[in-house]
């Protein structure tokens, strides 16, 4: 019974992660089509991450504050980091 209780409990995880993956693909698209931002993890993460990469580049090539930039897109990579662990990417 034990190793039942493991294997559907395996299968449940595994789900949710599928779930999170198909919702993330359609927040991020929402947000490329309408420019609403996502509320739910991870695909709030990524889109800050998305974000964070263009106002760095734009800081590098037109000036302004590229340390800053710098900081807070570093800060997005490690926020996205945490959020994508869990998600099976090639299914």
């Amino acid at each position: 019974m034990r190793q039942r209780l493991t294997r559907i409990s395996k299968l449940l995880n595994r789900a949710e992660r599928l779930m999170d993956k198909a919702s993330m693909r359609e927040d991020v698209q929402r947000y490329f089509d309408t420019g609403e931002r996502p509320t739910t993890e991870p695909a709030a993460s990524f889109v800050n991450l998305l974000q964070s990469f263009d106002r760095m580049i734009d800081a590098s090539v037109g000036g302004g504050d590229y340390g800053t930039a710098r900081e807070a897109y570093e800060a997005a990579c490690r926020r996205w980091e945490k959020a994508e662990k869990g998600i099976e990417w090639t299914a």
